[in-house]
């Protein structure tokens, strides 16, 4: 998740050049920007941004945003200015603004006149965290205010400062330098890379509670935390961050004091430190694998700067599930790590004077072991005692004690004890089982790693001898009569030997001269004695190796060889034997050589076929596949007849392979050829189609599965003077019969907006395909019906459902609310109270582009009860909500007809006079609009943040002539989409008006 670059790997213009590529997939625009939406950023040097661009009449508010703290200020902000730059961030002049104090803090520059979009907002205050003095601290942002409508000021905006006018510097446009500083950041801290710039956003404060750690931990006090903000600052003004002293001494103490890490940042108001992002910095600076459940082993800290070089850290998991490295507690040091990543068993630690220790996988602290119980050391050892483990297999209801040994005892657990109780001693042949027959020269081990062989003698300590003959394979008395070896001098051969009372088949000394005679000099001296033997080869079925006898330096006698020699060697001699390979018997017949069958060696490629290859007659050795080609083409001649009347669509198949062939003409003369299954089902799906019914003129879509191709389907094409089908896929035959719908059933703009469909089609024959479609403008912007997604279909289900059936309003009733607020200087002042609200033109229609605030019980008594915020001017700015009742401003009633008797459309509700309630119609043209256009993340009104979760809608839903539900819209801060949902009497919205 995060990514540290730690040492500065490229020079300054590389890393420009790197981060510019990346910048061109987040830089977005605007209809008020400035820059060209096209501009490429690769020729940015040929760009002229010595322009002016003037925004008049401008007054502008942001917040100051420290931390998440509300109560305890770490900050207090005393001064505010603000800093107009010219396009190479060159100052121009300088203007002084005011704190405003509240709930928040906010600050607020007058109205003014700006040459140039381009300012750097400066907060000159106080910081007192650390300790009881505080000390001074300015803080600011440089931002676009034709693109950012309120910039925040806050930690993120005033480390990237320096970053963004470096980038400026090198001619970088200003938007696309503030994405790409943003870019940097992610890339060097891993922060979630948000496309909008870091002023216009509220980052999380989870996000940026390690960074105040890591300052924290580097200066020990407010000043010198002040002083490592403006070291960092610095560092990373080329964009890379690289005082790998500064990391390592926070990684340092991450790990030493991962309990009181949450603790430091308590004052801030954050619940927990943001441990992935800080575990993620300590992975990278000290080189380690990501710390998760699979970690187990130790890792070593290598990193020489680091105070705890050579230290062993382990991979943990914490109470909340997070996983970090810390180091070891002195109890780990003696027994080892106890750890939460493991919890199948508890694992036992011992000391000198035999007291053990049980690991308690504690999430806290240093209490991971204690003394352990004799049970828990028993349990431990030899695992849980209980009634499932004695229950006889063939009978349930029978349980057979089960014994086992731990140290010098014996325990044994019994049905319904459940636990393990003392048995005793018992002798070797417990411990390591029966020695008989099935285990004879076996090699089995004690506890204390000490080795037994099963012997005629019974078990004995196993020496060098008796390990050799344990390691043999067992003697086969039908193949091992001429085996033989020797180990140390002595020689073995297989042989009956007498035990006890019976006898086995097993080793048995004897004398070289027997071996010799056995497995070598008497046997292979007679296999090998003339010129005729060559063509000789065995097999050692103990070694597994070949011999072949030739005559060679030693003279005439058997050679080591191999299998693949063999194979081809005896190949040769084979073909030597079969008739001259000519045209007169190139046929399909196939031969077999008679070698290795003795030894059931099984090889496919020992079949040979005559045929011409290189111009000449030859055998030619086939592979599996070959072979069955060839095997099926003898099947299917003596089967069936290829010739020039043979249905030039027919398919076959061989009896044996199953393979398929097909009737062709190749070099002059008809013969079967194999082909795929696919080619044959392509044969068999246009020999079916001369089965279908002749197309006929028709005003509908003709069109029949294709029975063999899976997603294909034939249809009636227009060839121009006849019908004939044509084969298409699936999803094209869809698109034509949308096509052919809007031929027959045309979409109506005005009156079917929310009109849906769906049809079916088989992809196979008992499994079909829905298909979705719908009256909505086309990627051509035409209103058609439309393939759409099965989620597009059921919103507009819900669009068709959301009626009220409202009268519009007279022009009568229009009159009598008055004259219009009209906008000025991109803006509107609600007369009823003063408040001034910003507003964007977004296509045809006009939008508030901030919440409406309004409330008056007295002028407007249907707001009683129906808001989140009293009128005691305690509500935030932009953070009153109004039920659905109070946004259309009528009496809360659950009935159809009693709602309709109250409103008209446009429902003005709340909004000021000339302003109404938005539709779901409304909605929709502005998500379609600014969607077709790259209005932005936030259509271009500023509706996606992460406090206003619904917007409200001006209808309702109503069954039995009831209102049942209401819509709004949600539009997610951390999601890119929209949805319209259903919502209950208890919702409360945050109202936007648009204009009539």
């Amino acid at each position: 998740m995060v990514h540290l670059l730690l040492g500065k790997s490229m020079s300054r213009m590389r890393l420009v050049g790197m981060l510019l590529l990346v910048a061109m997939a987040f830089v977005g625009c605007s209809d008020w920007y400035y820059e060209a939406a096209d501009t490429d950023y690769r020729k940015i040097r040929e760009h002229d941004l010595k322009g002016i661009y003037p925004l008049n009449g401008r007054t502008l508010e942001g917040r100051i945003v420290v931390s998440a703290s509300k109560k305890n200020r770490i900050f207090t902000a005393e001064k505010v200015s603000l800093v107009q730059l010219d396009s190479s961030l060159a100052e121009v002049e300088t203007i002084k603004g005011e704190i405003l104090k509240g709930d928040t803090v906010d600050y607020r520059m007058p109205l003014h006149d700006y040459k140039y979009p381009y300012v750097k907002i400066q907060i000159k205050g106080k910081w007192k965290f650390l300790g009881t003095k505080s000390v001074p601290l300015t803080l600011e942002t440089i931002c676009d205010i034709s693109n950012v409508w309120s910039p925040n000021v806050n930690l993120m905006t005033h480390l990237e400062v320096p970053l963004v006018e470096t980038l400026v510097a090198d001619e970088i446009p200003f938007n696309a330098a503030k994405h790409m500083a943003a870019q940097s950041f992610t890339e060097n801290f891993g922060f979630e890379f948000v496309k909008e710039n870091a002023e216009s956003v509220n980052r999380d404060a989870k996000e940026i509670v390690p960074l105040y750690s890591f300052f924290m931990v580097n200066g020990r006090s407010d000043s010198a935390f002040v002083e490592a903000v403006e070291d960092f600052r610095i560092d990373m003004a080329d964009g890379v961050y690289d005082d790998s002293v500064s990391l390592v001494r926070y990684a340092d103490y991450v790990v030493q004091n991962w309990l009181h890490m949450d603790s430091v940042m308590q004052k801030l108001d954050t619940n927990e430190l943001n441990w992935e992002l800080t575990e993620a910095i300590v992975e990278r600076v000290y080189g380690l694998e990501r710390c998760n459940d699979s970690v187990s082993d130790y890792s070593y800290i290598n990193t020489k700067i680091s105070k705890l070089k050579g230290d062993s850290l382990v991979c943990d998991e914490r109470v909340n599930g997070s996983h970090i490295y810390r180091t070891l507690t002195p109890w780990e040091r003696q027994f080892g790590a106890c750890t939460r990543i493991n919890l199948s068993k508890n694992v036992l630690g011992l000391e000198e004077d035999s007291t053990y220790y049980y690991c308690t996988h504690s999430y806290y602290g240093n209490k991971m072991w204690e003394k352990a119980t004799w049970r828990q050391v028993v349990t431990y050892y030899l695992g849980d005692c209980y009634n499932g483990l004695l229950r006889d297999k063939d009978n349930e209801n029978v349980y057979h004690d089960l014994k086992k040994i731990y140290g010098d005892t014996v325990y044994i657990c019994r049905h319904n004890y459940n636990v393990w109780n003392v048995y005793g001693t018992d002798t070797l042949s417990y411990l390591l089982g029966d020695c008989d027959s099935t285990t004879l020269w076996s090699l089995n081990k004690l506890r204390d790693s000490s080795e037994y062989v099963c012997t005629l003698d019974s078990w004995r300590p196993a020496n060098s001898t008796l390990k050799f003959l344990s390691e043999q394979r067992p003697c086969d008395k039908k193949k091992d009569g001429l085996r033989s070896f020797m180990y140390d001098s002595v020689y073995y051969v297989c042989a009956d030997v007498k035990w006890g009372e019976k006898k086995v088949y097993t080793f048995k000394d004897t004398v070289r001269a027997y071996a010799d005679s056995i497995a070598h000099e008497n046997y292979l001296a007679t296999e090998c004695a003339s010129v005729s033997d060559t063509v000789k080869y065995l097999l050692d079925t103990l070694e597994g190796k070949y011999y072949h006898c030739k005559k060679g330096n030693d003279g005439l006698k058997f050679y080591e060889s191999d299998f693949f020699h063999a194979k081809d060697y005896l190949s040769e001699q084979y073909i030597k034997t079969l008739p001259k390979c000519t045209a007169n018997n190139d046929t399909l017949e196939l031969f077999v050589h008679p070698y290795f069958k003795k030894n059931n060696i099984v090889d496919n490629d020992i079949y040979y076929h005559c045929a011409k290859v290189g111009g000449k007659y030859q055998y030619e050795p086939l592979s599996y596949d070959h072979r069955a080609t060839l095997v099926g083409l003898a099947d299917v001649n003596e089967k069936y007849t290829c010739d020039a009347q043979t249905d030039s669509l027919s398919v076959v198949r061989d009896s044996i392979y199953r393979n398929y062939f097909h009737c062709e003409k190749q070099g002059g003369r008809y013969g079967f050829v194999r082909i795929t299954e696919a080619e044959a089902n392509s044969y068999r799906s246009y020999a079916d189609v001369r089965t279908f019914e002749p197309c006929v003129s028709s005003d509908t879509i003709q069109y029949q599965r294709d029975a063999y191709n899976n997603f294909y389907y034939y249809y009636c094409a227009d060839k121009g003077d006849k019908l004939e089908y044509e084969r298409i896929h699936i999803d094209s035959l869809a698109q034509k019969l949308v096509n052919h719908n809007n031929k027959m059933d045309a979409c109506d703009a005005s009156v079917e907006r929310w009109r849906a469909n769906e049809f079916k089609l088989y992809p196979y024959e008992n499994l079909y395909k829905v298909y979705y479609m719908a009256c909505d403008y086309d990627d051509q912007n035409r209103f058609a019906w439309t393939l759409v997604s099965e989620e597009h279909y059921n919103l507009f289900a819900q669009m068709s459902a959301a009626k009220l059936n409202l009268p519009a309003c007279s022009a009568e009733e229009l009159a009598a609310r008055g004259p219009a607020v009209e906008v000025k200087n991109g803006s509107i002042t609600d007369p009823r109270d003063g408040r001034k609200y910003r507003v964007a033109t977004i296509g045809k229609q006009t939008w508030m582009a901030e919440n409406l605030d309004y409330y008056d019980t007295l002028a407007m008594p249907n707001l009683i009860d129906q808001t989140k915020c009293d009128d005691s001017g305690a509500c935030a700015k932009g953070a009153r909500r109004y039920s659905w009742y109070g946004a259309v401003n009528a009496t809360k009633t659950p009935g159809h007809d009693e709602l309709r008797s109250q409103l008209c459309t446009p429902i003005q509700g709340v909004c000021p006079v000339g302003w109404h309630i938005p539709s779901l119609l409304e909605w929709q043209e502005l998500f379609d609009y600014t969607e077709k256009n790259k209005g932005g993340r936030d259509y271009g009104i500023g509706v996606r943040n992460a406090s206003d979760k619904y917007y409200a809608v001006s209808e309702a839903h109503s069954a039995d002539d009831k209102i049942n539900s209401f819509y709004g819209v949600d539009i997610p801060y951390g999601s890119g989409s929209y949805r319209y949902a259903y919502l209950f009497y208890s919702r409360s919205y945050s109202v936007r008006c648009v204009k009539d």
